[in-house]
């Protein structure tokens, strides 16, 4: 699953790289989005141009022990009623510059959650105008959105098995436009040389901590990809 990431783009940049109308959405810079807050996405109404506007990350589902469900599977979320309905109006373009995930160690614990940044390869094809774009699912009546994950490729998969949907701008135009469905894009994952990944601070535990610190390498602790 992604729980966190990082978004940093100001909205004029943001509706630069999205070919957006620049709503005048104000967008600071946070190196930690959590869950429950206000995030911008980018929706398209018909054939008119895309709109960058805010949601709030995650659903409600009182049946969740969570109380919100923040993720969806691509190759099931056609046949879970909460998201179905939403495929039809509800697609929408989620930017990012990256995601953390925890791996688990051997300790035990809250501190036994190693917490990487994973990110696209600056300039390689998953990148759109230096900002890098996730698929997600919209619910206009709520204003609230979730990520679409799939299997992570085989480096990615030490940390975590599920990763976020990441697009480059074809698969993100065909993505708005209705022309994918997302079942074929459950095949193979991103090839591991067009990510990479460090470990990072446990400070980001907290969604409280935001900051470009948070993304510095932990001294040792390896940088990989």
């Amino acid at each position: 699953m992604c729980g966190r990431y990082v978004l940093t783009t100001g909205a004029s940049e943001l509706a630069a790289a999205f070919g957006a109308v620049d709503s005048s959405l104000a967008v600071r810079p946070n190196w930690n989005v959590a869950p429950s807050v206000s995030v911008p996405i980018v929706l398209r109404e018909g054939s008119a141009s895309p709109n960058l506007v805010a949601a709030t990350w995650g659903l409600d589902a009182p049946w969740s022990d969570r109380g919100l469900v923040i993720n969806a599977r691509c190759e099931s979320v056609g046949q879970k009623r909460l998201f179905a309905r939403l495929l039809a109006g509800g697609r929408c373009i989620v930017p990012m510059d990256g995601y953390y995930e925890w791996r688990r160690s051997t300790g035990t614990g809250r501190g036994s959650k190693i917490p990487f940044f994973i990110r696209p390869r600056a300039g390689l094809a998953l990148d759109i105008g230096g900002t890098g774009a996730a698929l997600g699912l919209h619910d206009r009546d709520a204003g609230r959105m979730v990520l679409l994950t799939r299997d992570a490729p085989p480096g990615v998969a030490e940390i975590h098995d599920r990763m976020p949907l990441l697009a480059d701008r074809d698969l993100a135009e065909s993505w708005l436009n209705g022309s994918c469905d997302p079942t074929d894009l459950a095949g193979p994952p991103p090839e591991d040389e067009l990510m990479e990944w460090w470990e990072v601070d446990r400070a980001v535990n907290s969604s409280r901590s935001s900051g470009p610190g948070l993304l510095d390498p932990v001294r040792d602790g390896g940088l990989f990809g």
